[in-house]
């Protein structure tokens, strides 16, 4: 529990530089300089200025970093009702 006290803590203390390192996280097309559009609370909106794929993020980077087959075997426990065999590369 000491590494999720520890990143608790980060968000608490600085949430809008805690958002920032996040991002380092996932593939962006265009890297937000924003983080955090407060300017008509309460409707904020976090990274306005950049963009991302979130099938690439969810699936593609993945598969790109080698866990093709982690993946299929995920999606095949998720999708347990069908029969089919997802392949993500052939």
């Amino acid at each position: 529990m000491g590494n999720y006290k520890k990143i608790y803590d980060n968000w608490q203390k600085d949430p809008k530089t805690f958002w920032k390192e996040q991002t380092r996280n996932i593939h962006w097309e265009k890297n937000p300089v924003k983080i955090l559009d407060d300017d008509n609370k309460p409707f904020y909106k976090w990274y306005p200025d950049g963009s991302l794929n979130t099938c690439f993020n969810a699936v593609d980077r993945h598969v790109l970093n080698g866990r093709e087959n982690k993946m299929q075997s995920y999606m095949i426990v998720l999708l347990q009702t069908q029969k089919e065999n997802y392949l993500f590369r052939t």
